[in-house]
């Protein structure tokens, strides 16, 4: 289809090599913008939440789940690091606990008559 303009110059149809040319360089550009919109999805993807709390009696105890620091909390502004990341929490031994309540036995059933 010619151009509207008369004084238009008529342009040479592509060769072989340009039509491979602009055809790779837009499917270069295609593969890049794919590229930077499945990075852009993965790194906007929701993760764990970073912070996770309970109570334990009048302390609040909050861990960063993506530091690994457990921090506790006693009133309103009295913290203190507990475990920091690479330590290892000591185990509680038996004797060290708290003893275990007593449970009493239960009744001997009633003798029938």
């Amino acid at each position: 289809m010619k151009d509207a303009r008369p004084d238009a110059p008529d342009e040479p149809p592509m060769t072989l090599s340009e039509t491979v040319d602009l055809a790779m360089r837009r499917l270069s550009i295609a593969i890049v913008a794919a590229a930077a919109i499945v990075g852009i999805a993965i790194y906007k993807q929701p993760g764990p939440p970073r912070f996770e709390a309970f109570a334990v009696g009048g302390q609040i105890v909050r861990v960063d789940t993506r530091k690994g620091t457990i921090i506790a909390c006693e009133g309103t502004r009295v913290c203190q690091i507990v475990l920091q990341r690479g330590q290892r929490a000591n185990p509680i031994r038996r004797s060290d606990s708290a003893p275990a309540p007593a449970i009493a036995p239960p009744a001997a059933p009633a003798a029938e008559k």
